[in-house]
């Protein structure tokens, strides 16, 4: 696997599970008495790969809810994988970058040519960062974090690109109104893992 083909299978992931969530929500508002048919039927096929699977409203419910874990776990080894391959990239520019410089000194030799030498000066910067970003590869998943108001959390899940898993942050959210939080008071400490999404709350 490359970059590509593994920002490829990220987008797919990504996609596959933000309409599973559009289509979830969906059929949540639908009557539970009301007859699963049209568009609706045709997407929760589609998602669950059985039409014998959405016979019944109930039906498309309970095989859509059982998706879940399946779909979160893709999400989260695509992000992985990507990840892994972007570390890949970065390791492969600096040996080219390091090999490029070493080209240049030997050129240069004693010469003291300036634009040689701006040259140089811009490749070893990128020396510098490109080394900060392997670090980050090659350590701890980075952690992203906040302390946010229930209504900051609303924002969160209505943004459809932002990686903190969207089911998590809904339990914490109806845990703050059944604790009848502040709807705009920063009171609850947020922090997911900045590759995964996974998450870990305090209040």
């Amino acid at each position: 696997m490359d970059l590509e083909q593994a920002n490829g299978r990220l987008t797919h992931a990504q996609q596959r599970y933000l309409r599973w969530r559009d289509v979830l929500q969906e059929l949540r508002e639908e009557p539970a008495s009301s007859d699963l048919g049209g568009a609706l039927a045709a997407e929760c096929a589609d998602l669950l790969e059985d039409e014998e699977d959405v016979a019944t409203w109930r039906d498309a419910l309970s095989g859509l809810e059982s998706m879940e874990r399946v779909l979160k776990d893709e999400l989260r080894s695509a992000r992985e994988d990507a990840w892994y391959e972007q570390g890949k990239v970065l390791r492969y520019a600096m040996v080219v970058v390091e090999n490029r410089i070493a080209v240049i000194e030997e050129e240069l030799g004693e010469s003291g040519d300036e634009q040689a030498l701006r040259l140089l000066e811009g490749l070893r910067s990128q020396v510098g960062a490109l080394g900060s970003a392997i670090a980050s590869h090659d350590g701890t998943p980075p952690t992203s974090s906040l302390i946010c108001s229930p209504a900051e959390i609303r924002t969160l899940i209505d943004n459809k690109q932002h990686i903190a898993e969207k089911e998590a942050l809904e339990a914490i959210l109806e845990r703050a109104m059944d604790s009848e939080l502040s709807e705009t008071q920063p009171c609850i400490h947020l922090s997911w893992n900045a590759v995964t999404g996974a998450w870990s709350e305090r209040r």
